[in-house]
């Protein structure tokens, strides 16, 4: 129970540290998508994340070793597909949860939203990639299969390209989209706020079973999910857009209005 306060303090702490860092832009990153909800670049994210396990570190020797045996023990079966399936960074990969009426083709509203909050959210984690440029599992050790997203390219790609793609692990940035995806969504549907948050982990340890990255790339990707949903929260216009969003899916997943405990945002 003491380990779970610390980490709920850790996590609040540090979205107040982010909301108080800005205008300093990291590495002189610049995010081209036209921001609505949170413009990553105006946050230095450097200091609000613990550096990657060195390279001859035991965590690194443990974090090589947890990859190794996530995917020891998913060589073939359900979690296997569903782990290179989850490769789309996609928040509708959730419809697990949500049910099958949770389609883009029926909730452009709530499609355009959260692909817009995910987008934004996720900006961050290029920013502290490219500081950190942390090798991938795969570089690190010729035992680590290469799956789905991170499969061995057939065609050509430039040194710079290359180089660029093995060496942003740290943190990872579908770990962060799929936190931030199961944050919003349980903002919209607080009734399934477990299973979201359960799916949401899931999806990040996917990226183990491909390959793609290290137990502590997902705790990063986690916490600047965090950060960045309390960031977005702040904003007016996506209390709008996540209004909009609520009525149409609560209503498509014919849900009454949200419960009365609900906790809400002022503006």
């Amino acid at each position: 129970m003491n380990s779970k306060r610390h980490l709920l303090r850790y996590l609040y702490v540090f979205a107040l540290l982010a909301l108080n860092v800005t205008n300093v832009s990291a590495d002189n990153h610049k995010h081209h998508t036209t921001t609505r909800y949170l413009d990553a670049s105006s946050i230095n994210w450097i200091p609000l994340l613990a550096p990657p396990p060195a390279m001859d570190s035991a965590q690194q020797q443990h974090d090589l070793q947890t990859v190794l045996d996530m995917q020891a023990a998913n060589r073939s079966g359900e979690r296997r597909e569903r782990a290179i399936a989850d490769s789309d960074a996609n928040c509708f990969r959730f419809a697990d949860v949500l049910g099958s009426a949770f389609n883009a083709a029926q909730l452009p509203v709530t499609a355009s939203f959260l692909e817009h909050a995910a987008d934004e959210g996720n900006a961050a984690t290029g920013i502290i990639k490219h500081y950190w440029q942390r090798p991938r599992p795969f570089v690190v050790s010729d035992k680590v299969e290469r799956l789905a997203d991170i499969a061995p390219r057939t065609e050509k790609q430039s040194e710079a390209t290359e180089h660029s793609f093995e060496y942003s692990s740290y943190p990872s940035g579908h770990a962060t989209y799929g936190m931030i995806c199961g944050m919003v969504l349980a903002q919209l549907v607080p009734e399934k706020q477990a299973q979201l948050f359960q799916r949401a982990v899931e999806y990040g340890e996917s990226r183990m079973i491909v390959g793609a990255h290290f137990p502590s790339d997902l705790l990063a990707g986690r916490l600047v999910a965090t950060a960045t949903v309390t960031l977005m929260t702040q904003n007016k216009a996506y209390q709008q857009d996540l209004n909009a969003a609520r009525i149409e899916l609560r209503r498509a997943l014919e849900l009454a209005a949200p419960p009365a405990n609900v906790a809400t945002t002022k503006m």
